[in-house]
């Protein structure tokens, strides 16, 4: 009755982690298919161990019991592989071909187990079934996980994964080199399958755990992005302005060069052609900032039909071409939306400092102020702000 607790306390830990994952998937959108995966990995895991925990031994052995099993597990370990690649967008397996795997690999099973000679070896053919799984997601994901998490925190989340599935493969082998000593059936009480069960709850543990932080990291990165993003055009906002060049202490000199743009006759373009086609106007112009994006250039949507490009260690003269190469990228283009022809123009304003003898502030009011003064002398022109701003 003690060994068989240690399995009963395996499938409660595992359908708490079904559960888990299905309640979360009411608070996490957007994950739900991953979640999905989750769930179906612990709930077949679970029922799977469960045949072990109840059935007397001599029932669990015979032919359809042990082959139900083998193909829960199975199942459960493609789900729990399959649910990295979906959070990796890897193309994973349709629940079709995993329920075919499983169901391979139950008829293995059964057959392996109709003989009195082969019967022994089902453990083997399991161990060796669940340790591939378990090698191939990993071999899946390293370099996606590698690509997102940077660095050895994905080596240490996926060193533990690559020993479990050796210790696996290894306890099959065993089986074969030295029989029930070394891989003992999972209905037989003894202290390896005792150790073995612990083992597996310390792995399903880890997995869960793994799974949890991969998952916050990535939110927390949205939420991040969210934050500092501009979600029409993909642009940085105001705020990612803000914190970048004003509220972060510079202790070096920093060259700049800001420009402001601001669309020509906004308020005539939602007018005429409605809100939508306002907001693809704004799009055509962030794809057109983007497009000029380097290491040292950044654009940022301020709000409305405003815009700023900011260039690190630069130069008035360097500004004013950027600005020019923008201002006549927009303006012989011909737009048209609903049969309607649209010639876009915009206005642009240019200021040029040195952080910290200038405060980021002063020069953003410098380049509004220039850009105001391109409204008025007739739009769809270029203004620099007073040499005076842009010496210091």
């Amino acid at each position: 009755m003690q060994y068989h607790a240690h399995w009963l306390l395996l499938v409660t830990q595992l359908y708490l982690y079904a559960l888990a994952w299905l309640l979360s998937g009411t608070q996490l959108r957007g994950l739900g298919k991953q979640l999905v995966q989750h769930t179906m990995a612990a709930t077949c895991m679970a029922s799977g161990l469960l045949l072990v925990a109840i059935l007397p031994p001599d029932l669990m052995l015979l032919a359809v019991p042990y082959a139900i099993m083998s193909a829960l597990l199975v199942a459960g370990f493609l789900y729990g592989s399959n649910a990295y690649l979906v959070f990796f967008d890897l193309g994973a397996l349709p629940h079709s071909h995993i329920w075919l795997l499983t169901l391979l690999a139950g008829w293995l099973s059964f057959l392996l187990g109709l003989p009195d000679a082969t019967a022994p070896y089902r453990i083997t053919l399991l161990n060796l079934m669940l340790g591939s799984i378990v090698l191939w997601g990993v071999s899946r994901i390293h370099r996606p996980s590698l690509n997102e998490f940077p660095g050895m925190s994905t080596w240490i989340l996926h060193l533990p994964l690559v020993l479990f599935a050796s210790y696996l493969i290894v306890r099959a082998i065993a089986r074969l080199l030295i029989g029930e000593s070394g891989l003992p059936e999972l209905t037989v009480s003894s202290d390896i399958n005792v150790n073995q069960a612990m083992f597996y709850m310390v792995m399903a543990a880890f997995f869960n755990m793994m799974s949890i932080v991969r998952i916050g990291t990535r939110l927390t990165r949205q939420l991040h992005m969210l934050s500092h993003r501009d979600p029409l055009t993909g642009l940085r906002n105001r705020r990612s302005l803000t914190r970048t060049y004003i509220e972060k202490k510079r202790r070096h000199p920093l060259r700049v060069c800001v420009i402001f743009v601001d669309i020509d006759h906004f308020k005539a373009i939602n007018d005429t052609f409605g809100h939508h086609i306002g907001d693809e106007v704004l799009q055509h112009v962030g794809r057109q900032m983007l497009s000029r994006s380097t290491d040292r250039f950044r654009a940022f949507r301020l709000g409305g039909e405003e815009f700023a490009m900011v260039l690190r260690d630069s130069s008035l003269p360097e500004g004013l071409e950027l600005a020019e190469n923008l201002r006549q990228a927009l303006a012989s283009q011909t737009l048209a939306f609903d049969g309607k022809p649209l010639q876009l123009t915009a206005s642009f304003g240019v200021a040029s400092g040195t952080l910290p003898d200038i405060d980021m502030d002063s020069l953003l009011g410098a380049a509004d102020e220039a850009l105001y003064r391109a409204k008025h002398n007739g739009r769809n022109r270029i203004e620099a702000a007073p040499l005076a701003v842009s010496l210091v």
